[in-house]
């Protein structure tokens, strides 16, 4: 919110499916933004329906089958053209191999770990 002054993101793609980052994502979407869902949740999650939809007039977008291909080309695309620079959530880059390594890292309790990017190769 910090980086919007206060006014929100346009776009959340929640990606995680863990009821923190839905809320979290609904906390930072701005009136008349569009939330897109595709990370699937292991059971069912909550959702602060009056400040989190109503009041702020948000669209809610559920994502899957052939759609969500749609939305990894366009991803894609914007990735390829530097449209979107995602830099700032990645953390953690490492070997393929070091897979273990890097899973552990995504479920640590580390505060500090954001996305991990394995690389085929020693990169």
């Amino acid at each position: 919110m910090d980086a919007t002054s206060g006014e929100g993101v346009d776009v959340v793609l929640e990606m995680a499916g863990v009821q923190k980052a839905i809320d979290d994502g609904f906390k930072i979407l701005k009136k008349g933004g569009t939330f897109t869902a595709f990370g699937i949740p292991s059971s069912k999650v909550e959702i602060d329906l009056a400040n989190g939809v109503v009041f702020k007039g948000a669209k809610i977008i559920g994502i899957n089958g052939r759609l969500m291909f749609d939305t990894w080309f366009q991803l894609s695309n914007l990735l390829k053209y530097k449209k979107v620079d995602v830099s700032p959530v990645i953390t953690h880059k490492m070997p393929l191999k070091d897979f273990q390594k890097g899973m552990e890292a995504v479920v640590s309790s580390n505060k500090e770990v954001g996305k991990v990017v394995l690389f085929p190769g020693d990169k």
